[in-house]
């Protein structure tokens, strides 16, 4: 059981999790990409939501450079980064406040910190 799953891989690997696995995440649960990219993984995110009833949302990290690939990564890359959320259009704006608030344990207002 679970109540947020953060996906935190390419996106190429988000959207394969989550077609494999849709069916075994808990129904209201809700599911946060952290890719960088969007529309694919919303799209196909969205979908599968709506067909096994967990709540997709997809993140945007705003941290890093103008350099990608893993050779430019640092330590400090997401220390205090804002993520901003997309969120499916049609969602009840209630019911999904509600679900990211209890979410704002896990992702502070200032973003994460290195303890």
């Amino acid at each position: 059981e679970c109540d947020a799953l953060l996906l935190a891989i390419c996106p190429d690997a988000a959207i394969s999790f989550l077609k494999d696995n849709a069916k075994s995440i808990p129904t209201g649960s809700t599911v946060i990409d952290m890719c960088g990219t969007k529309r694919k993984i919303c799209n196909i995110g969205f979908s599968l939501a709506r067909e096994h009833g967990f709540l997709f949302v997809g993140g945007h990290p705003m941290a890093g450079t103008e350099n990608s690939g893993i050779k430019f990564s640092r330590e400090d890359l997401f220390d205090r980064a804002s993520m901003v959320l997309v969120l499916e259009e049609n969602k009840a704006e209630k019911e999904t406040k509600i679900k990211l608030k209890r979410g704002e344990k896990t992702w502070p207002k200032n973003g994460p910190k290195r303890g």
